[in-house]
């Protein structure tokens, strides 16, 4: 549980730090950075919530990861449906902000699974 803590907690300030740069060169865009920053963060933690219990278990991790890539596809392309059919922000920027979240946070991912391996938390 502290492992996912630790996660949730690094993806919180990741997540934070990019809407802050969002507000201050975009701030046109920050609607769309913050439905982009909330689906991202709601999506990666329960997508970690779901791989870190698989961790040692290769066919368990394996499954867990390409559910997770699955999850992060249909977001991806649900909010792009959404948003280009009348959503209530610019589709491009938010999409394209969604996107590189959800990279950097599972880019996370991979460290933060080798921790709780050794801590054994």
């Amino acid at each position: 549980m502290r492992g996912w803590l630790r996660y949730a907690l690094l993806a919180t300030a990741i997540v934070a730090a990019a809407v802050a740069v969002a507000a201050v060169f975009s701030p046109a865009n920050l609607g769309g950075a913050l439905i982009a920053a909330a689906t991202a963060l709601t999506v990666q933690l329960g997508a970690f919530a779901v791989l870190a219990p698989a961790r040692g278990k290769p066919n368990l991790v394996l499954a867990a990861w390409v559910f997770g890539v699955l999850v992060r596809l249909g977001v991806v392309l649900g909010l792009a449906l959404w948003l280009t059919r009348g959503g209530p922000v610019e589709a491009r920027p938010t999409l394209l902000m969604l996107v590189v979240l959800l990279m950097l946070l599972a880019l996370l991912e991979a460290p933060a699974l080798r921790r709780l391996e050794r801590t054994d938390v």
